[in-house]
């Protein structure tokens, strides 16, 4: 679909921009998780999606530098870094994979050959380059808006409702079946909240009003 191609645009427009302002050989599949990271279905989650990568790498590089000061092996002090990644993660209800930290920690705790601050600079840079990126493309190209799925809805509800009642009092026993008006209610329900995720400046103040 049309979120698919808007990942892909950010993905090339990404690594094309951090191929130029980069800092490092792996620059671009930072880059590249990045932008695919921010291209969400609505702006809100594009925003905490962002903020959740930036954490990550944050996290990832913070515990990396930390463990470098242990006198274990590289191997034990990587292994212990997953572990306080991803526990970490779960007491901060992170809800994001917490891979990029994790990748980050291994690197840093093996690769004798980096210096660590300036890596963990240069991953921060990089994926911030990409979650900038797919953050204007998910913004600017084609913004998801389902307002005409909900206006299709809302008529759809009307009908059903229609039927309903005549149904309900056409005089016999048998009563409505409410199975198909249920759904379709639920369905609503879900697009509504979609939509309530969507910035107010990504939509038109007549179309808000058409929605109230």
């Amino acid at each position: 679909g049309l979120r698919t191609v808007k990942s892909a645009v950010a993905v090339i427009a990404a690594m094309l921009i951090v191929d130029a302002y980069g800092t490092s050989s792996s620059k671009l599949i930072f880059a590249m998780l990045g932008a695919m990271a921010a291209v969400q279905q609505t702006f809100q989650e594009s925003v905490e999606s962002c903020l959740t990568q930036i954490v990550g790498v944050l996290l990832g590089a913070g515990v990396g530098i930390l463990l470098l000061y242990c006198p274990l092996p590289p191997m034990m002090i990587a292994g212990v870094g997953v572990i306080l990644v991803i526990t970490l993660y779960n007491l901060l209800h992170i809800r994001f994979s917490p891979v990029l930290p994790c990748l980050i920690v291994v690197i840093l705790c093996t690769a004798e050959e980096i210096k660590p601050v300036t890596y963990a600079v240069e991953r921060i840079w990089d994926t911030t380059i990409g979650l900038s990126v797919g953050l204007v493309v998910n913004m600017l190209v084609f913004p998801y808006d389902n307002s005409r799925q909900i206006r299709q809805t809302v008529q759809s509800l009307d009908k059903e409702l229609i039927v309903f009642l005549e149904e309900m009092f056409d005089g016999d026993e048998a009563l409505p079946d409410t199975e198909k008006m249920r759904k379709t209610i639920d369905e609503m329900d879900r697009q509504l909240q979609v939509f309530a995720k969507q910035k107010l400046f990504l939509r038109l103040r007549s179309q808000n009003r058409d929605i109230n």
